[in-house]
């Protein structure tokens, strides 16, 4: 259980000239050797952790990073990443993140032709989706790009 954090519930026990504690992990008690243990100090930053090589195994990392996102806004938390099928281009994000920080959440998606505004919208749809489970959209577009607008988003 190297890297886990569990609670010492009783102990030491010796056995054999060694100290052992019980220790609880999430509900299972295990017998820990006294050397093997260490003093847990509270959750840090996870990149700090990680600079340190101190964040434990996967399941200890994946903890500490939900729970430093809990303890912020997860207003830039994308909810909905990889939630489509379409090729990853960091800088149709960036409409997304924009819109996010957004007091108002509202956004004007105007680029050059080819350049992804229906993918653009499309994020923000399903970031909408994700996080209020909107059911319907207003999309304004010119009307010879009614069907294609309708086609790529549904």
């Amino acid at each position: 259980m190297m890297g886990s954090v569990g609670t010492v519930v009783s102990g030491p026990a010796i056995h054999g000239g060694e100290a052992y504690y019980r220790v609880n992990f999430n509900g299972r008690i295990k017998n820990i050797l006294e050397e093997d243990l260490s003093r847990y100090t509270g959750e840090q930053d996870p990149e700090s952790l990680l600079r340190a090589g101190q964040f434990g195994d996967q399941v200890a990392f994946a903890r500490r990073l939900t729970m430093s996102k809990l303890r912020r806004p997860l207003r830039d938390a994308v909810y909905s990443y990889k939630a489509s099928r379409t090729k990853f281009h960091a800088y149709q994000f960036k409409p997304l993140l924009k819109f996010l920080a957004s007091e108002r959440r509202r956004l004007l998606i105007a680029d050059e032709v080819g350049l992804g505004k229906t993918i653009e919208a499309g994020y923000i749809l399903q970031e909408e989706r994700a996080r209020f489970g909107i059911q319907r959209v207003l999309v304004v577009c010119p009307a010879a790009l009614r069907i294609k607008w309708q086609n790529e988003l549904w």
